[in-house]
């Protein structure tokens, strides 16, 4: 009796699809897969020099970053420079410094690569909501529905492309229907994108194992067996494959041909901002710490234009070798994306600063707050917000004097003036109530701090001359239950000057007091 082909040998070969030119017979690449999932449509963007974009550029190099394998440390990643004089990945440290003498190794930091990961993955949430780490050196972007808001996908990527590469980033792109698929591909030289599960399998099957990022033990064994391409493997039988190297590996190719669903974690940028910038030279030029600020501003740009926020206060510190760090806050009076305005002020506050020993690193701190909503602009003038001008000379004028040199004037629910009003840092305030009002239009706003007892000619005030009472009396007769009470009438006069003054009787004594000067 003839066998069907499901009966052959002793295990099942229909279970993963192959390319078109193996005579096999495949699976459909999307059975099992949702409809949500076959719509979709993966970019991966992965940086092969990541763990050398850590470290600040230091001159033309050489540099190596190296990695603790074994008892051996070993080459990781160099720069061209080293590159040119035969310095390799895989390469141990003792060879490569026996091949450059001058090479400067750098131990590998996967705390930073991690942060300048999450760093990068909100440059990229500018292209797309749908973020991926895919530690430890790419990104997944899912990028099915950023097609038409960038006019299709060589647009989107060129301008992906020139984005990281602005920010001196090596990167290799290559997009696929699922994201283990992109993933794998960006590790190759493919730069045709995949758009469809129909072309998948033939794109996958030439791929060798050796650039998977797969367990050394798992690209041995199929080694030892003479498979060396992604083809071949799928072309072994399921169950003596999961038996020898595990389900984990059948779980990764279902998964990269479409035929189980992946499960990914969208990257959520934090709610607090922190970053820090190390500076290729310890330095105390003003010049050089701006332009390390404006590198962290961006950065805190990009971050709150993913998550649609603003923030009303950051602060920078500059950290020092053997001194306690030197920190300074910019705060604002209304909340803010733009970084300019932030660097406007950094400047100001940068250009007064007196460091007690040279920085080596400068950080950036702030924590973000509320939603970010259009400002209203003025059609006729810059184009800028009508109330923005006055905001920026105040934030500009207390980043130069200080914060508390500038401050504000609150109301009081209190008759008696010497209480009536209090200087507060807030600038801003909430509409007043009609009693302030009334009492900020009857009552000067320049103040004397204590009353000046004005002479007397022929029964009336003077002051450079004699007063003229425009207005009153306004009698207050109050504070009689703390001991400090009052007993006044209070008069709006004019001198021959012109001068508007606020004065008052003390029915006590009969005595005049100039208390306030309108403006």
């Amino acid at each position: 009796m003839k066998r069907s082909p499901r009966q052959r040998g002793l295990f099942t070969v229909e279970a993963l699809p192959v390319p078109a030119a193996v005579p096999v017979r495949t699976l459909p690449a999307v059975t099992g897969a949702s409809r949500s999932q076959r719509a979709r449509l993966w970019l991966c963007l992965r940086l092969p020099r990541l763990p050398l974009a850590v470290f600040a550029q230091e001159g033309a190099g050489p540099r190596a970053v190296i990695d603790q394998q074994g008892r051996r440390s070993r080459v990781l990643v160099c720069d061209a420079a080293a590159g040119r004089h035969g310095v390799r990945p895989g390469l141990s440290a003792n060879a490569a410094l026996a091949l450059l003498p001058d090479l400067q190794l750098l131990q590998r930091d996967p705390e930073g690569e991690q942060r300048l990961l999450e760093q990068l993955a909100c440059l990229a949430m500018d292209f797309t909501p749908c973020v991926s780490l895919a530690s430890p050196d790419a990104l997944l972007l899912e990028i099915r529905g950023s097609l038409r808001l960038f006019g299709g996908i060589d647009p989107l990527c060129e301008q992906l492309m020139q984005r990281f590469r602005r920010q001196g980033y090596t990167i290799s792109v290559a997009i696929a229907p699922t994201a283990r698929a992109a993933g794998w591909l960006a590790r190759t030289d493919h730069p045709e994108p995949v758009m469809s599960h129909a072309g998948l399998a033939g794109c996958l099957a030439d791929l060798p194992l050796a650039c998977l990022p797969w367990p050394a033990s798992w690209r041995r064994a199929l080694a030892e067996m003479g498979v060396t391409t992604l083809s071949a493997c799928v072309r072994l039988p399921r169950d003596g494959l999961a038996r020898r190297l595990g389900r984990n590996l059948l779980g990764e190719l279902d998964e990269a041909y479409g035929r189980r669903p992946e499960v990914l974690e969208w990257y959520q940028p934090p709610q607090d901002f922190s970053s820090k910038l190390e500076l290729v030279q310890e330095s105390a030029d003003t010049g050089q710490l701006l332009a390390a600020l404006d590198v962290l501003l961006e950065q805190l740009a990009r971050c709150l234009q993913s998550l649609q926020r603003m923030v009303r206060r950051v602060w920078v510190h500059c950290e020092h070798r053997d001194h306690p760090d030197t920190r300074l806050c910019i705060g604002l009076l209304q909340a803010t994306a733009d970084a300019g305005r932030l660097r406007e002020l950094g400047a100001v506050q940068l250009a007064g600063l007196v460091l007690p020993a040279t920085v080596v690193a400068v950080g950036l701190q702030a924590s973000i707050g509320e939603l970010l909503t259009p400002q209203g602009a003025d059609l006729l003038t810059t184009g800028k917000p009508a109330s923005e001008a006055p905001l920026a000379f105040i934030e500009r004028l207390r980043g130069r004097l200080g914060l508390q040199a500038v401050h504000g004037l609150q109301m009081i629910a209190e008759h008696r003036p010497e209480y009536a009003s209090r200087g507060t840092r807030r600038l801003t305030a909430d509409p007043p109530e009609e009693i302030n009002l009334v009492m900020a239009q009857r009552r000067p706003l320049w103040m004397r701090p204590m009353p000046l007892e004005l002479r007397q000619s022929g029964g009336g005030p003077v002051f450079q001359g004699a007063l003229e009472l425009i207005r009153g009396p306004e009698r207050l007769e109050t504070g009689w239950w703390d001991g400090d009470d009052i007993r006044r009438d209070y008069y709006v006069a004019l001198n021959p000057s012109g001068m508007r003054l606020w004065i008052y009787r003390d029915l006590r004594t009969t005595h005049w007091y100039l208390h306030g000067i309108f403006g």
